[in-house]
């Protein structure tokens, strides 16, 4: 069937649905929006005294009638300002990001498409304007894709030397890729790196207070929000972090599947003025996520489908996909763009600075010979564990450890060495008894 015959005949299922209700409301072709291969969104008009609410009571119906037209499950969302039924494109296909326009003025993020402007355009995300964002939904949702673009578009277009990143990663995967990037200057993953992360840039937020200064540009991203707020102290000091640090060049980026006031705090919940809020769980979830009722969020079809909710505006967006493979080479030519940042002043948040002449640091273990540091970009075999496991212990966070073991970060080395501080400590030899007096 092509998409004009599908389109004439879900209008027919739609209006016919609605007069079945005797709802006084229905759809015409030149109504309808074909947002790329997203969406559909089938233009509604009401009569005069046909309340919005009774068409939003008929999703179901709506929804199950079109599914069986299609042979498999489809959501049937309403939007209000215009009003129209959004449903999934009958061919849906990934708004591949190789079609965005990636180079964009400093300070600058690329969220996504937005099909409700006409002509459709891409959403950007601009620090100075929308200086945090909350990034809500469940799995499938594409909040971790989503998230990533965010990041690597804005450190395409800004240089280290303007911008700091810290990134806390507590599941160490969906931006372990991005502690490449030469913007980053703390990658954290156990709970006590995670927690001495946020007191960084809280501690950077006094000093900025103290000396009246707002530069560089400090940005702290968070995946999954609630893992992190788990840890003692922490809520409190992200409250300070988003409700001083939007006018000292402080910036918070932090996605959850759990936006719950109950889950994630209170005070942290209310200082997001913008919110990306893909396909979550129930109206109730949508409610928190959005911090609205009625957004509709949780008939959203997921794989980047999401709402762009700031101040009264709500946006239905599209994020772009970018695969693993992608998000490698576009880190590579970040780091291929940009050198090293150079600051003046007290940096924003630096790396902790490995050992003088790493090279020749060696780690000595009671029952080995020396390890020497750094190592080749390899796992680390049993005994340099042991001694990366004594080393840990005399530096101040894991990412100093990454620097002094290996001499540069990347997931690999993040991995490798998590696994080498994680793994037990090799039993003792049992001791020899020796038998005084025997014979």
């Amino acid at each position: 069937m092509t998409i004009e015959a599908q389109l004439h005949t879900e209008i027919h299922l739609i209006n016919q649905t609605l007069a079945a209700f005797a709802i006084d409301a229905g759809t015409r072709p030149g109504w309808t929006t074909v947002a790329g291969t997203s969406y559909i969104a089938y233009g509604l008009r009401t009569g005069r005294s046909q309340p919005i609410d009774a068409v939003e009571r008929r999703l179901p119906e709506l929804s199950e009638r079109i599914s069986a037209h299609r042979g498999r499950p489809t959501p049937v969302r309403l939007r209000r300002l215009p009003l129209a039924l959004e449903v999934p494109h009958p061919t849906p296909q990934p708004l591949d990001w190789r079609a965005a326009t990636l180079r964009r003025p400093r300070y600058t993020m690329l969220a996504g498409r937005n099909y409700s402007a006409q002509p459709a355009a891409d959403l950007l995300v601009r620090l100075d304007e929308q200086p945090h964002t909350l990034i809500a939904g469940t799995t499938g949702s594409g909040k971790s894709t989503l998230e990533r673009m965010l990041l690597l578009s804005l450190a395409l277009n800004t240089a280290p030397d303007e911008l700091s990143i810290v990134l806390v990663d507590m599941k160490n995967s969906d931006l372990a890729a991005l502690a490449a990037l030469p913007h980053v200057a703390q990658f954290a993953v156990l709970d006590h790196d995670a927690a001495a992360a946020v007191r960084s840039v809280e501690a950077e937020l006094r000093r900025r207070i103290e000396r009246q200064i707002n530069s560089p540009k400090l940005l702290l991203a968070i995946d999954e929000l609630r893992e992190l707020a788990r840890l003692p102290g922490i809520v409190d000091r992200l409250s300070s972090i988003l409700s001083l640090g939007r006018s000292l060049g402080i910036h918070v980026i932090a996605a959850t599947q759990h936006p719950k006031a109950g889950d994630i705090g209170s005070v942290v919940k209310a200082n997001f003025p913008l919110r990306l809020v893909g396909q979550v769980v129930g109206a109730r979830q949508a409610e928190a996520a959005a911090d609205r009722p009625g957004t509709g969020a949780e008939r959203l079809p997921g794989n980047g489908a999401f709402l762009a909710i700031s101040g009264p505006d709500t946006l239905r967006i599209q994020a772009y996909w970018i695969d693993d493979t992608a998000v490698a080479s576009l880190v590579r030519a970040i780091v291929d763009k940009w050198p090293a940042p150079v600051r003046t002043g007290a940096p924003a948040i630096s790396p902790p600075a490995p050992p003088q002449n790493p090279e020749v640091a060696p780690v000595r273990t009671s029952a080995a010979a020396p390890i020497e540091f750094p190592l080749p970009r390899r796992e680390p075999t049993p005994e340099e564990a042991a001694a990366i496991r004594q080393l840990r212990a005399t530096l101040p966070s894991l990412n100093a450890t990454i620097l002094a073991v290996y001499g540069s970060k990347s997931s690999d080395t993040h991995r490798w060495i998590s696994e080498a501080l994680a793994a037990p400590e090799p039993e003792p030899a049992p001791a020899k008894i020796i038998r005084i007096g025997a014979r």
